[in-house]
């Protein structure tokens, strides 16, 4: 009898340390350590994770954070990904996504996590998994995407130069090698009248398969007045724009071909007062920002 008793308390012993270690390993792991609920709700979080997340605490992040779809990822829907390759192979491994900090700032992370279900019914427990901060990695890469693509596009221009017979042509062909080697559907190069100290467009591109001949034609039949000019010409491309009737990023291609009423686009000519203009109703105007 004294030995059973002397065998049960070591292995409560036994289980104490285990527990202990386990949880000095989740309290002061430096990645990020989380469970959740197939709802969308934090049952647990270590330091590491509110750290990230910009909270003080994991009981202020869970207390938060009661619907991780809505609340946390930047894009609409990733939640719903996430949870669909989860559920199809039983775990995910390296999910990158946009998230909200407590500040609404936005950062990278990486999630890893596995789905646990009820041995017995099959049921979803909850999801398990790990977070890494990847933000500086993936600020890395778009700076060195951005290197090379000024290096693409340095090369696209140099190239169109040389093949040109007339400096006539120039504008034209740097415009569309521009747009090329940026994948852009549309760009313009805009220039400063000095004499009349208008805003002027010199040449605009656009991709075969886009239909925005409206625009265009709108657009070279358009000058700006320049409170302040500057000699320096720009090639430009439309930016995506909010669609107000089902309020999500739209590419400015695609609002043309739809009949969109109206779309903002930018032209970002340095010292130029004009930062950004309307396509309302076939006509190019300068943008009111109290319309919105």
């Amino acid at each position: 009898m004294d030995g059973e008793i002397t065998s049960n308390e070591s292995l409560l012993e036994a289980l104490r340390q285990a527990e202990q270690k386990y949880r000095s390993i989740f309290e002061h792991c430096v990645v990020g350590i989380f469970q959740t609920t197939p709802q969308g709700q934090y049952l647990s979080a270590n330091p590491a994770l509110a750290r990230m997340y910009g909270y003080d605490s994991p009981d202020e992040l869970i207390a938060a954070l009661t619907d991780i779809s809505r609340q946390l990822y930047v894009k609409p829907g990733r939640r719903d990904e996430f949870l669909q390759l989860v559920r199809e192979h039983g775990k995910v491994i390296d999910f990158e996504s946009q998230i909200y900090r407590r500040d609404k700032s936005v950062i990278w992370i990486l999630e890893s996590a596995r789905l646990v279900s009820d041995e017995v019914s099959g049921e979803v427990l909850y999801y398990e998994g790990m977070v890494l901060d990847i933000t500086r990695r993936k600020l890395a890469e778009e700076e060195r995407d951005q290197a090379n693509a000024r290096l693409a596009l340095q090369y696209a221009i140099t190239r169109t130069l040389a093949e040109v017979r007339y400096l006539g042509e120039a504008s034209s062909k740097i415009v569309q090698a521009i747009c090329e080697t940026m994948s852009w559907d549309v760009g313009g190069l805009w220039y400063v009248d000095a004499v009349a100290n208008v805003l002027l467009c010199a040449d605009v591109w656009h991709a075969r398969e886009v239909d925005v001949h409206a625009f265009i034609d709108a657009t070279q039949r358009t000058a700006f007045c320049a409170r302040s000019g500057t000699s320096r010409a720009r090639v430009v491309q439309p930016q995506s724009i909010l669609d107000s009737r089902c309020s999500r990023r739209r590419q400015f291609p695609a609002c043309c071909r739809s009949g969109e009423r109206r779309a903002p686009w930018r032209i970002c000519v340095s010292n130029y007062s004009w930062r950004r203009s309307d396509w309302c109703d076939g006509v190019l105007q300068p943008w009111d920002p109290r319309s919105g």
